[in-house]
């Protein structure tokens, strides 16, 4: 959980808590919560996802993607993704679709998420408490 803390830390604005560590720690979520390394055993991203029930079944979560700076646009945070994919087509054909929010000012996270056949379904404008402007994007892929 320590390389994990320096990857959001230094990714993102938000300082996430022992809970969300505690999430991602959970036996339950360690399938769908995994790193990219650099070739060697250094991570250079990682996504943090938990599995959720709703209406309609299940569905996977992805609390965060993080990719390092210097490792951004290879491909890697696609890859994450791609590979979340395939373990939930694989071992959990139960998973519905998987979801996310997005900080709204953050283009490039839409986009990407978008190119990777994510929807919008709903703005919430106060869904960050720590950040201006508080508002998120809700995303949706259905599998």
């Amino acid at each position: 959980m320590g390389q994990l803390r320096v990857l959001n830390h230094v990714c993102f604005p938000l300082t996430y808590g022992d809970s969300f560590y505690s999430q991602v720690k959970n036996p339950e979520n360690g399938p769908v919560s995994f790193y990219a390394c650099d070739g060697g055993d250094i991570p250079v991203g990682a996504i943090s996802c938990r599995f959720e029930t709703f209406d309609k079944g299940v569905r996977v979560y992805i609390m965060t993607l993080s990719v390092l700076k210097s490792y951004r646009r290879l491909g890697i945070g696609a890859a994450l993704v791609e590979e979340l994919l395939r373990r939930i087509k694989e071992s959990y054909k139960r998973v519905k679709e998987i979801t996310l929010h997005v900080h709204t000012p953050n283009e490039g996270a839409v986009a990407f998420y978008q190119k990777l056949g994510f929807e919008i379904v709903e703005t919430m404008p106060s869904y960050y408490r720590n950040l201006e402007p508080p508002s998120a994007f809700f995303l949706r892929k259905q599998l």
